[in-house]
């Protein structure tokens, strides 16, 4: 749809300058071209943003989920190789023990979602042979994390676009509330988000001709 020359782009511009253009344009008794589109940054910019805050909470919660079955997977492992070893004794049937292990499963994930991640330790496991107790180190589980700019993910608190451009440039601009300052304001904000900003406009901009006037 949108292979016209000319695509106006405000912010909530569907609500005010549109709507006002067209009238003024109106009472001068002028057109824009018929192929003439407009896109409103205001509603753009904040389904993106949304869309990557969504994304940015399910994939964190996916990692959290896979750092659980690393760290529950380890502990099987240890606790199988130790009983392998003789280390441990017990008396469980193999449904028992299955029903220890999925036990284990829930615990050890509850603690890493409840938790606050301690300095990581070597953890002494005690073992009863011919009557002497045995301590058998091994360190508890590495995980690497993902160093996240977690600025980049968060909503803003307001989508006013001078919010938005100290949200997504890390700088409020020079001036703001001026014809020329805003637009400068618009362009580095949307030029931020890119192929994101891009695609939406392709896929939401609308014909000019189709806005309401303000008024008359």
């Amino acid at each position: 749809m949108c292979n016209a020359a000319v695509c106006l782009v405000a912010h909530n511009g569907n609500a005010y300058d549109f709507p006002l253009l067209k009238a003024e344009l109106g009472k001068l008794g002028v057109e824009l071209n018929s192929g003439t589109l407009c896109a409103d940054s205001l509603l753009g910019i904040k389904e993106i943003l949304k869309e990557k805050a969504k994304n940015f909470l399910t994939n964190n919660e996916s990692e959290k989920t896979q750092d659980c079955n690393i760290s529950v997977n380890h502990e099987i492992h240890v606790a199988t190789e130790l009983m392998n070893a003789g280390m441990f004794e017990t008396d469980l049937d193999e449904g028992q023990s299955e029903a220890l292990v999925q036990e284990s499963r829930s615990n050890v994930c509850q603690v890493e979602n409840e938790e606050t991640p301690k300095k990581k330790q070597k953890t002494n496991v005690p073992c009863s042979k011919k009557g002497k107790h045995t301590f058998v180190s091994y360190p508890k589980v590495q995980k690497s994390r993902k160093q996240l700019c977690f600025s980049d993910q968060r909503l803003p608190s307001s989508f006013k676009l001078v919010n938005l451009h100290n949200h997504l440039l890390g700088f409020p601009p020079a001036q703001s509330h001026g014809a020329e300052a805003d637009c400068l304001a618009l362009l580095r904000s949307t030029a931020v988000l890119g192929i994101y900003w891009i695609t939406w406009v392709k896929d939401n901009c609308s014909l000019f001709s189709d806005c309401k006037k303000m008024w008359g």
